[in-house]
């Protein structure tokens, strides 16, 4: 996976801009603006100054892809622990299973 992230993302008949890195003095790693069709993913993150490594950048960026799904699918029902979860784990299956390159190729 060299570039998880993309400028835009197409949730349903919504299209995302996606923005990162992004500065913001917030609590979190990112966020999406529902009424933008915006999904920010920040520089720094929960302590001040904490910069964000490139697999916390990606991790932010499926979180809020799961968000942005929930939201035009679902509701925006999902509690937030259980948008987390699937987060990490989608995650983990797109980077153990999406880098690894066949032999000879």
């Amino acid at each position: 996976m060299k570039n998880l992230i993309p400028k835009e993302l197409k949730v349903g008949g919504r299209i995302f801009k996606v923005k990162q890195p992004h500065d913001s003095k917030q609590n979190a790693w990112g966020s999406v603006l529902y009424n933008s069709s915006e999904i920010l993913i920040y520089r720094y993150g929960l302590k001040p100054l904490e910069k964000a490594s490139k697999q916390t950048m990606e991790e932010s960026f499926i979180h809020e892809t799961i968000h942005a799904i929930d939201f035009v699918y679902n509701y925006d029902s999902l509690p937030e622990k259980v948008v987390g979860r699937l987060a990490e784990g989608l995650y983990q299956v797109l980077k153990d299973n999406f880098t690894i390159k066949a032999k000879g190729r």
